[in-house]
Order: structure tokens, then sequence, then C-alpha cells
């Protein structure tokens, strides 16, 4: 634990210290209490809800560049579940309500597994924003991940590691690791050669359908 002993019993939160600290700039503290202020937690909780809801200051840590993208989404859902999925939660709002909120979405639980909570229910910016939307503004669209301009490459995908990238190459990278999107992990060399196969394919069958025509005709005089 980072800090002395002597502020251990004392009731402060993150920013009460760290938010006009110079050292601590590159971690925008100002530009995540803004985030936070403009979010569901703070507005329905303001005096409830705190840093400390959501980060255990003894244990939370930060992902970074090169961290398995499954182990990123693994810790942060957890966050979100161990309020939505805990006990009191399911014994208020009933044990199949994220079940119910989240029928809209195709193969449920594979979506669960890849992608993180705040991928929807954050506005779509780029990096990752404190501010959890009501549930009724959250994202329900699917191109907002399965397109070539995805939402989730300034987000989640930013974790990736471009080193990892490199010496992989990009056929190893989207076909054979987990970060293969549809729709969003693309390749415009091998979509045109796809699409120029295709044609040629197509071309072909065309060729030898009319050439069975002719010598069928030719045969029969």
């Amino acid at each position: 634990y980072p800090h002395p002993d002597s502020v251990k019993e004392e009731k402060r939160y993150c920013l009460d210290c760290h938010k006009e600290d110079s050292k601590f700039i590159p971690y925008q503290f100002a530009e995540i209490e803004q985030a936070f202020n403009n979010s569901v937690h703070a507005i329905k909780s303001p005096h409830q809800f705190t840093c400390f809801s959501c980060h255990d200051p003894h244990q939370f840590k930060i992902s970074r560049v090169g961290e398995k993208i499954s182990e990123i989404i693994r810790y942060d859902n957890e966050i979100c579940l161990n309020c939505h999925a805990s006990p009191l939660h399911t014994q208020l709002k009933g044990s199949t309500e994220l079940l119910i909120s989240h029928q809209w979405l195709p193969n449920l639980m594979l979506h669960w597994e890849s992608v993180r909570c705040v991928e929807c229910h954050t506005p779509a910016t780029a990096g990752f924003s404190h501010n959890i939307l009501p549930a009724k503004q959250s994202v329900k669209n699917c191109v907002s991940c399965h397109s070539k301009e995805a939402t989730l490459l300034t987000s989640l995908y930013q974790y990736r590691s471009q080193e990892d990238l490199e010496k992989t190459g990009w056929f190893n990278k989207a076909v054979f690791n987990k970060a293969y999107i549809i729709g969003m992990s693309r390749n415009e060399t091998i979509d045109r050669w796809s699409l120029i196969i295709l044609g040629l394919t197509l071309v072909g069958l065309f060729a030898h359908g009319l050439g069975r025509v002719f010598t069928h005709k030719r045969n029969k005089k």
C-alpha cells in the first residue's frame, strides 16, 4: 500500500490528494472526476458512491498494453458484477434481471466473455470513460463494435500489443487470436483478393454453364 500508516484511518478519497498533484497528470484525475459526476452512479447516489465503490485502493490495477484481453475483460467485469450480480442486488432486482435486460444480444454468454460491460454502458469515446450511462442510454447497436471504425479499437482493443502484432503478422493476429471481431478485424488486401476470387469463380461458373448450353444445342443438331 503506497500511503503511510498515518493516513490509513483517515476518510479520504483519491481526488482529495491527487487531483492537483502534477505527478499524477498522466492519470487524468480531473477528467475522471468530471466524467464520474455525469454518470448514473453519481447522479443517483451522490453521497454513497465514491471511487472506492469500484476501486479498492489496496488492490486495484490499471490495464496496460500487452495484457491478455481475456484477463482485462474478466477483471473489469468483476468490478461491475460485484454490485450488479451481488446477493443483495439479486434479491432486489431478481435473479434473472441481468439476463432479461441483455436478452437482445445474440450469443449472450459469448458477448459477456468477450467484451467489458463498459463498452456498451459508457459513451463512445476514445479510451475509457467513467461516465456510466443509464440502462436506457446504453449502446444497442451491433455496428458500434462490428465495423471497421469500431469503438472497441479505441477502448478495449487499445491494449493489444503493437509489438505482438508486428511479430506474429496480421493474419495470425486476426485468425488465431481472440482479438478477432467479425466486421472489425479487416484487412483491405485480403478483402480485395476475396472479392476478385469470388468474381472469377462466378465468371467461371457462368462460362461453364454457357458452354454446356452451346454444346447441348450443337449436339441436338
